[in-house]
């Protein structure tokens, strides 16, 4: 479980040149699975929110989806009519599996999937910022992790100093696997 967790925190890595909470680059922000755990018989689709240079984020379904490990649960993957899905087969005791997912930008996510078991996602990040967001002020945003095109990001603080347009993102992950996120425009004058 500790190396299915571990190649979970690597898929979140986004390109050492650019600021992590950055939207202006081409990244993925986050994958999510719906739900994150599932019983035998159970299926599961993912996607991912994907971060564009000089462009609105994007929720995106991946083009191509495969099991890496465990290699013996490989048939648990599989295209459906217009979409990829996990299906869960017998099990007998929770098993991760680890799945690569890629979006037709070319980039590249991994995702676990714990088969045989339930959980569901957590509740997306409310998001109430001022609209317009005030120039030369902070802005505390609460708890999640932080995606701006707009402005700065210290931690959960939000601080704009010119006049832009864009957006601003919160996501929230939980131990479990599950994610949620939140889009909102921003508009700071």
């Amino acid at each position: 479980m500790r190396r299915a967790l571990a190649l979970f925190a690597l898929a979140a890595c986004v390109d050492a040149g650019e600021s992590s909470s950055s939207l202006n680059h081409e990244h993925i922000v986050a994958v999510r699975a719906q739900p994150p755990a599932i019983e035998p018989g159970g299926v599961a689709t993912l996607d991912g929110l994907l971060a564009h240079a000089d462009a609105p984020t994007t929720d995106e379904q991946p083009i191509v989806m495969t099991a890496k490990s465990p290699i013996a649960l490989f048939t648990a993957v599989h295209f459906e009519f217009d979409h990829w899905q996990i299906e869960c087969p017998a099990v007998a005791e929770p098993t991760p599996l680890v799945v690569e997912m890629r979006f037709a930008s070319g980039e590249v996510a991994t995702k676990i999937v714990v088969l045989g078991d339930t959980h569901a996602n957590p509740a997306a990040p409310a998001i109430g910022v001022p609209d317009p967001v005030p120039l030369h002020e902070d802005v505390a945003l609460g708890d999640a992790e932080w995606f701006t095109s707009c402005g700065t990001l210290r931690g959960t603080t939000l601080r704009v100093d010119e006049p832009c347009e864009g957006e601003l993102v919160g996501v929230v992950r939980d131990l479990g696997g599950g994610v949620a996120w939140t889009v909102v425009p921003l508009h700071a004058r």
